[in-house]
């Protein structure tokens, strides 16, 4: 009875330590080879099982046995996907960093031409063209950087699904095996299929706690389906400038213009399209409905203002 308590206790606790490294793989920032490593040490604790434990137990350990290895083996080709994306991620916030870098430099030189008496107009245009160039990576790459960004998170919603859709068989598996180490131990309080019963409800109750997870995330980059393919509307700077002008002219034509430009840019954002605004700032991606219409109404003030008085005509009729 010692040996197999000796072997029972700590395999029970592999099956949870191999269910959390399981889900650590989703986040980019673990080592792939610590978690595998942290995988093989719970799934050998387990496979202690089969050499003192009965035909029965036995049977439904190796259950478990398949079936976590099933879910690594899915989990690990999701875990590609992350990582390609997360690699990419990286590289274009190193080329941001980069451009930040030589857009102060040049600024610097322009600087110091100022403090060097009249600066001659080759030389100045050639410096402005060189601020204005790496501007202009700064303002693309970090375009690729934010749209990098959502395609980790729906990869990573990827992972977690699949989480979430092979958890009802694991937990069926590990209720079976923990039933009958349980019964070899003599430790069954009670009627079996009551606790199996409880041991169910558990696993449901983790499930549904992940599957709220993955709706929030969801909810969190403004649509419940995504296609990771999707390139997001972007407003360049010019763009933005002539919004903003349009807002501030009296007369209604530019108004107009500015009012049928941004209910194409929102039909967008209805159809789960993602909204790049390039002006002042740092590049605002949009993902909502409603953060899009905060966003007009904070920038666009006048364009807003005939956008509510149009909806409220229609409304009347």
């Amino acid at each position: 009875m010692k040996l197999r308590r000796d072997v029972y206790i700590p395999a029970v606790e592999a099956v949870y330590a191999a269910m959390s490294s399981l889900g650590a793989l989703a986040d980019p920032g673990n080592s792939r080879s610590g978690i595998q490593e942290k995988f093989v040490e719970a799934v050998g604790a387990i496979s202690k099982v089969n050499a003192v434990a009965g035909l029965e137990t036995v049977a439904a350990v190796g259950t478990l046995l398949q079936r976590l290895l099933a879910v690594n083996l899915e989990l690990s080709v999701k875990r590609n996907a992350i990582e390609v994306t997360y690699g990419q991620f990286r590289a274009n916030a190193d080329t941001v960093t980069r451009a930040v870098a030589e857009h102060g430099r040049w600024v610097q030189v322009q600087t110091s031409m100022l403090f060097e008496g009249p600066p001659v107009p080759e030389k100045w245009n050639f410096v402005a063209n060189q601020i204005a160039f790496h501007q202009g990576q700064i303002d693309l790459w970090t375009v690729k950087q934010a749209a990098c960004s959502r395609e980790l998170q729906v990869a990573q919603l990827a992972f977690l699904r699949a989480i979430a859709e092979s958890q009802p068989k694991l937990t069926e598996a590990s209720v079976s095996a923990s039933i009958a180490l349980r019964d070899e131990l003599g430790m069954l309080d009670g009627s079996p299929d009551l606790l199996r019963r409880t041991l169910a409800e558990n696993g449901e109750l983790a499930r549904r706690a992940l599957e709220e997870s993955i709706a929030r995330m969801e909810r969190e980059i403004g649509r419940c389906s995504m296609v990771s393919d999707e390139k997001p509307v972007l407003v360049e700077a010019d763009g933005y400038r002539r919004l903003v002008e349009a807002d501030a002219y009296d007369a209604q034509a530019p108004i107009e213009w500015a009012v049928t430009q941004v209910e194409q840019l929102r039909s967008r954002i209805v159809d789960g399209q993602s909204v790049v605004i390039m002006g002042s700032g740092a590049p605002l991606s949009i993902w909502s409905a409603e953060t899009f219409d905060e966003w007009v109404l904070s920038a666009l003030p006048n364009t807003w203002a005939v956008m509510q008085a149009d909806a409220k005509r229609f409304k009347a009729t």
